[in-house]
């Protein structure tokens, strides 16, 4: 085994590199590797372990990275690239529907850069405008604009009258369903989203014919189907558990009979949590303070960390009470807390993904630890569950021999400290090094 001797600067997708750390988090699960090596070659990781059991090439290029951790790139397994939820109510932002393709492109770029900055990786699009994903996904692998690697899905399929109405936008009767879900996949969807409310205790947006259409279509062509379920009955939920949907986003309610359904079924839930503590939608000056004045991931995190205690000190209520938005709803933080732990303990595929506010990935993390759930295995929810969920395990979430070199290394120990995953270093896309970007 070589001793290492330089540093680099620069990590290509040529040649061989070696990176060492104090420990390595694998994204399966499994106990970190100490005093570990990952070795890297042609874009893909060549292998990974201890440094005393790893035969590190004698030619290979060495990062050092002392009193660091190396882990998976993050898997963000829902978010809109191209919206800012801002303004006073959900209503005032809903212009930016309508805005024009370039746009919104322009937004999205911003967007993927502060995302990517915060360490994910690979984002899985759920609903977003005018098939402007797709192309973003091509242009983040043509080296076009910097950003993680995009499932993109297209617009969301919605009802007249359901989520976020948008009358342009609606899809009404099994037969319509069909058709522009063979139309989203021809243009480039790589997975189906639902806009679903409760619309009562045993009723929600989409009739069960419509979304045994949906489910059906979609899965005739190869493609997943995930469906935004919230409401105050449950009602969502349990019609797409019925219909054998993908995954549910945001799963409200989610409770201990929510948890009993779940359990007969292998369908994921892809929460949103950290969305939850902050306020919806946030004002100009949020966005301001991103835009302008954070100079750093780790800062913008913080900034979000110190609003969210200031929001929850003034809004105390938030902790124990749900909050409606007409039909959709937030749910209380301490039983929805609660809920995500009894789901993790009973065995259900749980992923997290950022919605909104963008940048931020890291503290949905946070949230599953403080839900109680071991650092270790909520790393593993947000990496390699997450790949299983987002259907590219076979290709990155887990930094296994022969996966492509998608990883991050943060500063300090997050099995010790969770908050180290806000102080990131290393950004590797594709054997592609990218964290020095800049922030703004």
């Amino acid at each position: 085994m070589m001793t290492p001797k330089t540093d680099v600067s620069r990590l290509g997708t040529d040649g061989d590199w070696a990176i060492f750390a104090d420990q390595i988090i694998d994204g399966t699960g499994n106990p970190a590797i100490f005093d570990a090596v990952l070795v890297v070659s042609g874009g893909l990781i060549k292998d990974v372990g201890k440094r005393q059991d790893v035969q590190v090439p004698p030619h290979a290029k060495v990062i050092q990275c002392k009193n660091e951790t190396i882990l998976p790139g993050f898997i963000d397994s829902h978010n809109h690239p191209t919206l800012k939820p801002i303004g006073a109510v959900f209503a005032d932002y809903m212009g930016q529907f309508y805005d024009p393709d370039a746009r919104l492109t322009a937004r999205s770029a911003r967007n993927l850069r502060v995302d990517f900055l915060s360490g994910v990786t690979t984002l899985r699009v759920v609903g977003d405008l005018n098939f402007v994903d797709v192309i973003l996904a091509q242009e983040v692998q043509e080296g076009i604009i910097p950003g993680p690697n995009i499932i993109p899905s297209g617009p969301r399929l919605g009802p007249t009258g359901g989520h976020l109405w948008i009358k342009e936008w609606a899809v009404d009767g099994a037969e319509n369903i069909r058709n522009t879900i063979r139309e989203y996949v021809e243009k480039g969807s790589q997975i189906i989203k639902l806009g679903l409310l409760d619309e009562g205790p045993s009723k929600t947006s989409y009739s069960p014919e419509e979304l045994s259409a949906a489910v059906s279509e979609a899965h005739k062509l190869g493609v997943p189907v995930a469906a935004h379920c919230t409401g105050e009955y449950g009602s969502s939920i349990l019609a797409c558990l019925k219909a054998g949907v993908d995954a549910i986003e945001h799963v409200v309610p989610l409770n201990t009979e929510m948890i009993g359904h779940f359990k007969k079924t292998r369908i994921h839930l892809s929460l949103t949590p950290f969305c939850y503590k902050v306020p919806q939608p946030q004002p100009e000056s949020y966005w301001h303070y991103q835009d302008f004045k954070a100079k750093s991931a780790k800062e913008w995190m913080e900034y979000n960390v110190a609003l969210s205690a200031e929001f929850l000190t003034n809004n105390p209520d938030v902790v124990t009470k749900d909050r409606h938005f007409g039909r959709e709803v937030f749910p209380a933080l301490q039983p929805f807390m609660t809920a995500v732990k009894e789901a993790w303990e009973e065995g259900i595929t749980i992923c997290v993904g950022s919605d909104a506010p963008h940048g931020v990935f890291p503290l949905n993390v946070e949230f599953l630890v403080d839900c109680g759930i071991a650092p270790l295995a909520a790393i593993a929810c947000a990496t390699g569950t997450a790949a299983r969920v987002c259907r590219v395990d076979h290709k990155t979430g887990t930094l296994i021999p022969g996966k492509a070199a998608d990883f991050i290394s943060v500063r300090g120990n997050p099995l010790s400290q969770i908050e180290a995953l806000r102080d990131i270093n290393l950004i590797v896309r594709n054997g592609v090094r990218y964290e020095g970007l800049s922030f703004v």
